[in-house]
């Protein structure tokens, strides 16, 4: 994995662009203003579940216009078209 991802890269930081839904919304996040509020309403949502499993992450962050906060930081992260590639790591 070494080779994919530069050392000073903390993938665990960014673990909930790819766990959205399994992610404790407390634990991450809670620096930026209502970060929180958005990812708990995003995990009640069925329908963006059930589209996170069909699309490939770096799409299903981009089409999700109605939370702008958690979309906003996912593609600002350093491994997001990365992410999108691969599902699994």
């Amino acid at each position: 994995m070494d080779k994919y991802f530069p050392e000073n890269v903390d993938l665990e930081k960014h673990s909930w662009i790819r766990n959205v839904f399994n992610v404790n919304a407390s634990e991450v996040g809670e620096d930026i203003p209502g970060f929180q509020e958005e990812l708990l309403d995003l995990q009640e949502n069925q329908v963006q579940k059930q589209s996170l499993e069909s699309l490939q992450y770096s799409k299903f962050w981009t089409q999700l216009k109605e939370k702008p906060i958690p979309t906003r930081e996912a593609e600002k992260a350093p491994l997001f078209n990365n992410i999108s590639v691969n599902k699994v790591f």
